[in-house]
């Protein structure tokens, strides 16, 4: 599996904005999420709470950039929206 930059926040982008999403059971392993948001270049992973599901965000054919999940991430987590899920921002560039 590849190495990528991960940034972790406890918040989430919200509802819609990253185009198509990929959903994942709760009980998914971490390790299978990143090979899967991996092999879909996914900007984003977001855990949802108790036992929620995973949702991989702003995949390969998403207009959405990396900077602008970043930037709506960093909002939200100031205006403590969203701050009981996980989310794993992901950077492809090298």
């Amino acid at each position: 599996m590849a190495s990528h930059p991960i940034i972790h926040y406890k918040s989430d982008t919200g509802n819609g904005g990253c185009g198509r999403e990929i959903t994942l059971p709760g009980e998914t392993p971490f390790l299978e999420v990143l090979a899967t948001a991996y092999s879909e270049e996914a900007k984003l992973a977001v855990k949802t709470s108790g036992g929620g599901r995973w949702y991989l965000k702003g995949l390969r054919d998403s207009k959405i950039t990396y900077d602008e999940i970043k930037v709506k991430l960093e909002a939200n987590l100031r205006e403590g929206k969203h701050s009981s899920r996980d989310s794993f921002l992901i950077n492809y560039t090298r």
